[in-house]
């Protein structure tokens, strides 16, 4: 390109790391995000969440948070994709402790994680057999008023009956999550059936009663749709 005296501009040199970074050359990426300051060409926030993904894409995690790093120092600061793709490489490298690390900075520099970000920590909590730390992510998610990621579920699911397996006894908090994630794709006899099952471990209903209701008349002040008619009808198969 400078051959033929052209002068390769910020959107080539992002051309050309995204290229080193989709055929898992972070050595040859890391040269033309250096060349590039040279160049007088400043990286921006999405050069330096390239090279991070370069990074962390093959198992490199240590070399992708100093990337982070550097983008600090140089003050341009990190955003949520920043955030999802290191997650994600502790998932792919098996780094469980720096999940936790990662998880703090974002909370420390007011980065407010999304469904993607914390599907990607609850995912590899999971895989690494952290069941508990997966439902508080859960939970904390909830509380938060993230969306769940429906897709998801089928995990959750599995994750609530590794813990009875395991000798847990799933809590008020356990079994509202778990029928919040099957209200929420539509699955309300599995709904109706952790309830009763509720019910028969003696574990105490009423805050989630008083939720439902809650719900139920929220929907029944605008015009009545199925999700109403679907919870009246998950109302009368708790008897």
């Amino acid at each position: 390109m400078k051959k033929n005296g052209f002068r390769p501009d910020v959107v080539s040199y992002t051309s050309l790391l995204n290229a080193y970074r989709r055929s898992e050359q972070p050595k040859k990426a890391r040269e033309v995000f250096h060349l590039k300051k040279q160049n007088n060409c400043e990286p921006n926030v999405d050069s330096y969440n390239t090279l991070i993904d370069a990074y962390g894409s093959n198992g490199f995690l240590a070399k992708a948070i100093d990337v982070l790093r550097d983008m600090e120092q140089n003050g341009v600061h990190p955003n949520i994709v920043s955030i999802c793709t290191l997650l994600v490489a502790c998932g792919r490298v098996g780094q469980r402790v720096k999940i936790d690390s990662i998880l703090s900075a974002a909370e420390l520099r007011g980065i407010a994680l999304n469904t993607i970000a914390y599907n990607a920590a609850i995912g590899s909590y999971m895989n690494f057999g952290d069941h508990e730390k997966a439902i508080e992510l859960y939970r904390s998610m909830r509380k938060k008023k993230v969306k769940p990621d429906c897709g998801r579920f089928t995990e959750a699911e599995s994750t609530f009956t590794k813990m009875k397996v395991a000798g847990c006894s799933p809590d008020l908090v356990t079994y509202t999550t778990m029928i919040h994630a099957c209200t929420s794709v539509g699955d309300w006899e599995k709904a109706a059936a952790l309830f009763k099952e509720m019910r028969m471990n003696n574990v105490h209903q009423m805050p989630l009663l008083f939720r439902l209701c809650c719900e139920l008349s929220i929907l029944g002040a605008n015009q009545p749709n199925q999700d109403t008619c679907c919870m009246i009808e998950f109302f009368g198969q708790l008897k």
